[in-house]
């Protein structure tokens, strides 16, 4: 029986899933990455002491800049993601 590594069950392999859905699968998991880790920005600036000090309304720069952060990462992972999953080259210089 063949071992499975972390990337095959990341791409919904495990599952049975092929084509078009594993793309979709690692899509809607980096998705839910993204809002989980939203989520847990803004409850930081909430609950932990200083940065609510530092933020007390949550509308001044350094909490849009940890957001923008957040998405630039998840973003970043999805494409990765996405095209390791489609096969597609990741390098600008193959397009």
């Amino acid at each position: 029986q063949r071992t499975r590594g972390p990337s095959s069950l990341s791409s919904g392999e495990k599952c049975g899933l092929a084509g078009r859905w594993r793309r979709t699968y690692v899509v809607s998991a980096s998705i839910a990455l993204y809002l989980n880790s939203f989520i847990a920005v803004v409850q930081a600036f909430q609950k932990v002491s200083a940065l609510r000090e530092l933020v007390p309304t949550q509308s001044e720069a350094p909490f849009a800049v940890a957001q923008i952060l957040v998405l630039s990462l998840c973003a970043g992972l999805a494409i990765a993601a996405a095209r390791k999953v489609s096969g597609m080259p990741s390098g600008l210089a193959s397009r």
